[in-house]
């Protein structure tokens, strides 16, 4: 189901993060790397492509996270992300279990659904029917609550019974579940939540996927993507609750959801309608002047996804100066494309550029866009770093 259009103006503290992907196990080695501009993307073990103009083959290439998945695939490559940024988030809280609460869970994953996009346009009737027997086998597998169920077993924490709300989708899928976390600690129904994403696009199943669908930069195609993958968990609070040490965490300020109608597959060339409309109501909805001045974006390389974001700046730039000297962060350039978990890498980006002083604003828009056209965006604000330039 496309998003309905929203917007809520939050207050919520993200009291705690823990990252594993393609540039370390952790959010602080990760952070730090990215922002050295270090990358460690590589050929895929075992995927090999066939370049269509002239027939020679490549190596596959994506930036894996090796250092958790080396070894496995499907449900068992999600359970490792998932597990080792449990781990990470542990480390980083550095909270008794008794100290913690009511607790939530809220885990977006990246739907399997999605794979059955696009396939009509896949001209081997051999490799659409391989496609469709790996996908439905797939959707026959563990899935959201298996791997909630390990994450709660990894944090050691007690969620009390409560049940893991899951969230299948895209890229938008972890705003998603970070407005309805920051909603339910807003009317009291938890004192605090643990947001996660977890996802991958080295998986060979997505790899066999993109490939199939030419969506894959390779050497001699300068566009397209470049697969990732990554688990992100988040501790939310609300700001009352954070420990006096932490006042420099960062606040979850706002979210904005909608649709454009233009999706990746449509015959319609994307003009930038749905990403206009859902930074106008994040800018609109947290109340900040300068909301645009420091922009994480899912871009990662293709035509389609470019030209959208290029329009919707148009769109945008008469009622919002500061995109003319705005910082856009491509994060796919250092991560890869990690499907529904870019939301959650981008926001851990944003909380270490905090932490060490080198954001380029006091404040951080997140914007995703996914191929079904559901876009959504994220603000997040500090005040605890002095170094921070406010313009």
């Amino acid at each position: 189901m496309p998003h309905a259009q929203d917007s809520a103006q939050l207050s919520v503290t993200v009291a705690a993060i823990g990252m594993t992907s393609a540039l370390g196990p952790d959010a602080a080695s990760a952070g730090a790397a990215a922002r050295a501009g270090i990358v460690r993307a590589a050929d895929l073990p075992g995927f090999t492509l066939i370049r269509k103009d002239d027939g020679e083959p490549e190596a596959g290439r994506g930036h894996a996270a090796h250092s958790a998945t080396r070894g496995f695939e499907g449900y068992g490559r999600l359970l490792a992300l998932a597990r080792q940024a449990a781990l990470d988030l542990a480390h980083d809280a550095d909270r008794n279990a008794a100290e913690l609460g009511r607790l939530g869970l809220y885990l977006a994953i990246g739907s399997t659904e999605r794979f059955r996009a696009g396939l009509e346009r896949v001209e081997v009737e051999r490799v659409r029917s391989s496609l469709e027997e790996e996908i439905a086998a797939a959707e026959a597998g563990p899935g959201g609550e298996e791997l909630a169920a390990a994450i709660e077993r990894t944090l050691g924490w007690s969620f009390g019974g409560r049940k893991p709300v899951i969230f299948a989708g895209e890229h938008t899928a972890f705003a998603e579940a970070c407005l309805r976390a920051a909603r339910d600690i807003g009317a009291g129904q938890i004192d605090r939540a643990v947001v996660g994403v977890v996802d991958s696009l080295v998986d060979p199943l997505a790899l066999r996927w993109l490939l199939a669908t030419d969506r894959l930069k390779t050497g001699n195609a300068p566009t397209g993507l470049m697969p990732g993958e990554a688990g992100v968990l988040v501790l939310l609070e609300k700001p009352s609750a954070t420990p006096p040490g932490d006042a420099e965490r960062p606040l979850l300020r706002a979210v904005a959801l909608d649709h454009d109608p233009v999706d990746r597959y449509a015959e319609a060339p994307p003009l930038g309608v749905g990403l206009a409309r859902v930074l106008e109501a994040l800018a609109t909805t947290a109340s900040d002047p300068a909301a645009l001045g420091w922009v994480l974006v899912d871009q990662h390389g293709e035509t389609f996804r470019g030209t959208d974001w290029g329009h919707a700046v148009i769109r945008l730039v008469s009622n919002h100066d500061e995109l003319h000297d705005a910082s856009v962060w491509p994060i796919a350039a250092e991560f890869g494309d990690t499907g529904a978990a870019s939301a959650g890498v981008a926001l851990c980006c944003a909380v270490r550029a905090f932490a060490r002083g080198y954001a380029p604003r006091a404040a951080a828009t997140i914007v995703s866009a996914a191929d079904s056209g559901d876009r959504a965006a994220l603000f997040l604000q500090t005040t605890g770093v002095a170094s921070i330039p406010t313009n």
